[in-house]
């Protein structure tokens, strides 16, 4: 079993794996609340998404991950500051702090799940931003069900993320790196 992790980039950007019935690659839930209510078309939010990606990595870096599992892309994460990611304020836990980077989701395709894949991406984007001196990363993590894009929260506990705002579905974990 090969697993490689690389940041995702303009050359990259069509292996970030879609889901059943959902495409990440369209998806502007994080980075565009209004243009995902409005259910823009798949091809102009594809073009917006990788513009935004584009955009992020020349002020801040990768946002962005895709694992691959022998060569095939099966999962993707995606971070950024709270600044970038105006859904956060939205959370009855929230808004994260300002300077904190927040994890959007870190998805797994489910013919690869269960085998570590999801704590492989975590661990890469934890690395990744402590190398860039980062100092707090956060997440509203699902409690209670699993088929939530930021992913349980078990997977944050077992990484030694910690609960600073709980709630019963979404609560805020916050790791100081």
């Amino acid at each position: 079993m090969e697993i490689e992790i690389r940041d995702v980039t303009d050359d990259n950007f069509d292996d970030i794996p879609p889901l059943p019935g959902f495409d990440c690659r369209s998806c502007l839930y994080w980075e565009s609340p209004h243009d995902f209510e409005r259910k823009i078309p798949e091809k102009q939010a594809m073009a917006k998404k990788r513009k935004w990606f584009a955009s992020m990595a020349r002020t801040f870096g990768s946002c962005g991950k895709i694992i691959y599992l022998d060569k095939k892309p099966v999962g993707f994460a995606e971070f950024g500051l709270p600044s970038a990611l105006p859904s956060l304020e939205g959370y009855p836990t929230g808004p994260p702090n300002q300077e904190a980077v927040y994890i959007a989701c870190i998805v797994i395709r489910p013919e690869a799940r269960h085998r570590g894949l999801a704590t492989k991406m975590l661990r890469g984007v934890i690395e990744d931003l402590r190398r860039r001196g980062v100092k707090t990363l956060e997440v509203f993590a699902g409690k209670g069900f699993q088929e939530y894009p930021p992913g349980p929260a078990q997977l944050y506990q077992k990484l030694g993320f910690e609960i600073v705002r709980d709630d019963e579905r979404y609560p805020l974990m916050r790791l100081k790196l």
